[in-house]
């Protein structure tokens, strides 16, 4: 008799009932809706941790349904391992072949589901801590997709792949038709299952949105390139917002303390509360964050500032947009907070009167007129985008020098804030030049490590570059604004801390 082709080969034949793949496919449909379900679930679990004062994790549309088919993906190849799984372990008495070549097909299934499973977990809970973590905002920073899309598909494909691995050296060509018959009837289920929401997910986004002052108010923030960063001791502090009603019938400035809108008089008591809620050593230097619109006037932002004067706070903080924002705006807005610091002398009389002091004795008195229509340096007018480096070129000609600023008329804060910005990005850029020249350093970078390591080389290094260029401004305003003369008083008993 002459020798078959193969005939060493032993070739598997299964004898599986047909109603086992009538339950296998039934069992699979089941898990790999629950395995979607569990994956979405998740998902919105962690964004839910991620709800801060105002703000949360946001997904775009077709961010959701990029992970929705992911989801889907993984669901029906785990699903699929499981069905190999169920139709491959039978009595070995039922094989015409070697038991342990298709024993080997069921533990590769078993390895394959739980091994991923554990990675899987690992990696997005890693995630949700990392970058998901309520008010933190660092999933601005970091976002899989689309910069890192090509990473779940390429799970997904690997995934798919590694089901087969066993039953291609098993089966050999008759493999690959069942595969690509599973790889046409995975991708038709995945995609009509990444269509199913499980749980509303702009509901989640609503909840949140409607709540967001930006929304309900005007309320646009200024962009400077002069800022600080917030130190994360005082990440949760909320912040104090004047804005301005979208109704253009009213336009009264309101205020809100995180999202309570509250009367202003109000507010010493509540900066008392806050105050109180912090450790001991922290209270003396808690800071204000103030949120302001640009078209609130400034004689209703003197108010607030006498009213944090009540309460002895003599350094405001407004929060800005950094004019070369790498992130969402929203990141800078949140416990990330960037701000520029300014000192509340106004209604401080004798810290007043000393800087009225110093104004009067230097040699270089740099005299800037403001209005809401124009910008005078020593009576010549300047354009906003100007205006840095004609104040640097004037500073230089003599370092004893003094800015005093003129406000003619109640200029709203965008044009007030714009005009403060533009001094602060000129003595910073003389600062940088000190810096680059002395330490090979810039400024940022020195004054960053100042507040968290306070070196002596830091010290001194930072006391030199500040006393080169000192950010020496007053302000004066006309009677549309608030002239201070002399120390005010709270008109109520403020309680003992």
């Amino acid at each position: 008799m002459a020798l078959v082709k193969g005939f060493l080969r032993s070739k598997p034949k299964l004898e599986i009932p047909k109603y086992k793949y009538l339950v296998s496919f039934v069992i699979g449909l089941l898990l790999a809706y629950s395995l979607y379900a569990i994956q979405y679930i998740t998902r919105e679990m962690i964004r839910a941790s991620s709800i801060s004062e105002d703000d949360l994790w946001m997904l775009s549309d077709s961010e959701v349904s990029f992970y929705n088919l992911i989801f889907a993906f993984v669901a029906f190849i785990m699903a699929q391992s499981f069905c190999f799984e169920f139709l491959f372990n039978q009595p070995k008495r039922t094989f015409n072949t070697k038991p342990g070549r298709l024993q080997t097909i069921v533990h590769e299934q078993r390895f394959l589901n739980w091994y991923f499973l554990a990675w899987f977990s690992k990696v997005a809970i890693m995630y949700g801590l990392l970058f998901c973590t309520a008010g933190l905002g660092d999933f601005y920073i970091m976002s899989f997709y689309p910069d890192f899309n090509y990473m779940f598909i390429l799970m997904v494909v690997v995934l798919f792949l590694q089901t087969w691995n066993g039953l291609l050296l098993t089966f050999k060509r008759r493999a690959f038709k069942w595969m690509i018959v599973s790889l046409l009837i995975l991708t038709t289920l995945s995609f009509g299952l990444s269509k199913v929401a499980i749980v509303d997910y702009t509901a989640l986004n609503e909840l949140v949105i409607q709540k967001r002052l930006d929304v309900q108010y005007k309320l646009r923030l200024p962009r400077t390139v002069v800022y600080q960063n917030i130190g994360f001791r005082f990440r949760n502090l909320p912040s104090i917002a004047l804005v301005t009603p979208k109704d253009t019938a009213s336009n009264q400035p309101l205020l809100c303390i995180g999202l309570r809108k509250i009367v202003i008089s109000k507010l010493p008591l509540e900066i008392l509360q806050m105050r109180a809620k912090q450790a001991s050593e922290l209270r003396d230097f808690m800071p204000v964050f103030l949120k302001i619109d640009k078209e609130v006037p400034m004689s209703y932002v003197h108010e607030v500032k006498k009213e944090l004067a009540f309460v002895n706070i003599q350094r405001l903080n407004y929060l800005v947009i950094p004019s070369v924002a790498k992130y969402d705006k929203r990141y800078y807005q949140g416990s990330n907070r960037t701000f520029l610091s300014v000192v509340n002398t106004d209604y401080f009389a004798p810290k007043h009167d000393a800087y009225w002091k110093i104004a009067a004795a230097v040699s270089n008195k740099i005299e800037v007129s403001v209005s809401n229509s124009e910008y005078l340096i020593d009576g010549v007018t300047i354009s906003l985008d100007e205006f840095a480096l004609v104040l640097r070129k004037r500073v230089n000609q003599n370092l004893d020098y003094a800015i005093i600023l003129n406000f003619k008329e109640n200029v709203n804060f965008g044009t007030y804030f714009d005009l403060v910005s533009r001094i602060h990005e000129a003595i910073y850029s003389l600062r940088d030049e000190v810096a680059n020249d002395n330490y090979s350093l810039n400024y940022k970078t020195i004054e960053d490590n100042y507040y968290y390591e306070r070196t002596d080389e830091i010290r001194e290094a930072r006391k030199y570059i500040m006393d080169k260029y000192p950010l020496r401004y007053i302000e004066i305003w006309d009677k549309s604004g608030i002239k201070p003369i002399e120390k005010i008083q709270a008109d109520f008993a403020l309680p003992e801390l």
